[in-house]
């Protein structure tokens, strides 16, 4: 297995357990850091609107990630962690 397959399982296994960690045991911390993952991304994006918008955009996108955490079915996910594999 390349390093940059081996890299994408270890993100999958980590966003998995945060996001597991963030429903069913509401872990604000698993939730922070499901939302500091996507941070770069975000202010990145946000280059895209007008400066005196972005403040106020980047607060929907927080409000809107807590509510995809919230409600995402977790129930297709492999929830294999002792193990570590998630192929």
């Amino acid at each position: 297995m390349n390093y940059r397959k081996s890299n994408i399982k270890g993100l999958y296994f980590m966003m998995t357990e945060l996001l597991v960690r963030a429903q069913l045991h509401n872990d604000k911390e698993a939730t922070a850091q499901i939302l500091a993952a996507f941070t770069p991304k975000i202010k990145a994006s946000l280059y895209q609107v007008p400066a005196d918008h972005r403040e106020d955009l980047k607060q929907e996108l927080y409000i809107k990630m807590i509510e995809v955490i919230r409600s995402f079915d977790i129930s297709d996910l492999n929830l294999n962690f002792e193990s570590g594999c998630t192929s």
